[in-house]
Order: C-alpha cells, then structure tokens, then sequence
C-alpha cells in the first residue's frame, strides 16, 4: 500500500512538471517595436524651443487597457538596438520632452508630446516611423505698447491664470522695464483670466480680463495697449495679439538634432 502512494505521488509530481514545462511563453508570442526607422529632422516651420530634446525623450508604452506596460528614454531605446520586445497585442506609445505630468504653470518649461497607436504580432517587426510632438501646453507672453508704458509710475503686475489656483506674475518696473519670460500652462480649462493691479498715472489700477477659446499648441501675447473712453478720458485695455495667438508650435522628436522654434513674430 506504502508503495502504491509512493508511484501516485511520484506520477502526480511528473504531471505538475510537465505542465510548469508547458507555462513559459514562448519568444515566438513576442513582436518587435522598433525604432530603426525612427526620423531625426526637424520641422522650422516655426520657431521655439524644447530643452532636452532627442536622447531625453520619455517613451512609455501603454496596453490596451491603458496600462503603462514599460517607459524608457529615447537614448536607453536606442542603446538597446533601437527596439523594444512586446508581447502580441495592441498599444499606444506616448513621447513627452519630460517625464511625468505636465507642470500646471510654469516659466521657460516648453513640454512637447505626442501618441501613437501600434500593432505588435508575434514573431514580426513594427517601424514606429516618425513622431511629430506638438507643443502641450499653451504659451502666454505678455508686452506692453510704448504708450502705455508712459504713464506707468510705479510697480505693477499681470497676472495670469488659466487653472485656478496656479496663477504666474508678470513684474513691470516703475522705469517701464518689464518681464519678457514665457509662462507655460497646462490646459486644464480654456478660460485664461488676466489681473493687472499698479500705479498709471499716480493712481492705483485694477483690471479684470478673460479670455476664451485657449487650446495647447496655442501662443498667447497678452499686450496693453493705451485708448479713450467715451468721454475723452485716457484709459487702457488688454488685447491679444492676432498675428501669433493661434499659432500651432510643433516640433520633431530627434536624437542628433535639437528642436527649435523661430523668433517672435513683430507685435502690431
């Protein structure tokens, strides 16, 4: 009797063993996403730049599910023989100019992206091609025309903000020199909201303006501008610059070349 249960034990360990023998997947179920076809150039259509473009790249691949399944830097992609080994199935690969969220409000931080949907089958090759990011963020300036800045006659500031909570501030100097650094923010509504408070003309000053339709891939100038009311009275205003708000900023993912973005447009 001892021996019968000593041959089923050792039967049933052969089973399981066998079976564990069976459970590995085979590489034959993997694809290859590859990067060997990856373009370098870059778009000048228009002119901006991203910092630590090209070999910083974050690349993150999500399943089907919306999981993120691997990220990498472009340069740890390359390293390892321009590829990357997948199990079959469908994804999406998500190329950001900076790991991780996209900074709310933020000076001189352009973050560029882009996604794409592939196919992996098992035992083939996907090219990824060329990815094409595009500014993620909205761009905002601010400038001031020579009229206006001659009745300033003290500290001022515009502030801007486009998610409540997280606005930027804008300094203008009594001596009309004034802050020219880009703010950078994530769209996270499309109403940016524009409060300047200072000294015009020996008086303190406060006005209140918004303005809609904002998108990513936008750049904003906000200028001040000298008018008349009614009444004769001298007063100002707050106003978009036509010529560069619905400007698209693009940019090409690139590991030999840095991305740039041209010089600002004239204001009117």
């Amino acid at each position: 009797m001892k021996n019968k249960f000593i041959l089923a034990a050792a039967s049933a360990a052969l089973m399981l063993f066998a079976s564990c023998q069976k459970s590995p997947v085979s590489s034959e179920e993997n694809g290859f996403l590859t990067f060997g076809g990856f373009s370098l150039e870059v778009d000048e259509a228009l002119v901006t730049r991203a910092d630590d473009a090209g070999d910083n790249y974050s690349i993150s691949i999500l399943n089907s599910d919306q999981q993120t399944v691997l990220t990498k830097t472009y340069a740890e992609v390359r390293d390892n023989e321009n590829r990357i080994s997948l199990p079959a199935g469908s994804y999406t690969l998500v190329a950001r100019s900076l790991a991780g969220d996209v900074p709310v409000a933020s000076w001189e931080n352009p973050i560029y992206g882009t996604t794409k949907e592939f196919l992996i089958e098992a035992g083939e090759v996907t090219e990824i091609g060329n990815l094409v990011c595009t500014l993620l963020q909205c761009k905002v300036t601010v400038a001031y025309s020579d009229e206006f800045l001659a009745t300033v006659t003290g500290a001022c500031t515009t502030k801007v903000e486009l998610a409540a909570g997280y606005p930027l501030e804008y300094k203008l100097n009594a001596d009309g020199s004034f802050d020219e650094s880009a703010g950078y923010f994530a769209v996270e509504g499309n109403t940016l909201e524009v409060v300047f408070q200072g000294s015009i003309d020996g008086q303190n000053k406060k006005m209140t303006k918004a303005f809609t339709g904002v998108a990513a891939k936008q750049w904003r100038q906000i200028r001040f501008i000298q008018k008349k009311n009614e009444q004769g009275e001298a007063t100002f205003d707050v106003v978009i610059n036509d010529l560069i708000s619905d400007e698209v900023l693009n940019n090409v993912v690139g590991a030999d070349s840095e991305p740039v973005i041209g010089e600002d447009p004239e204001a009117p």
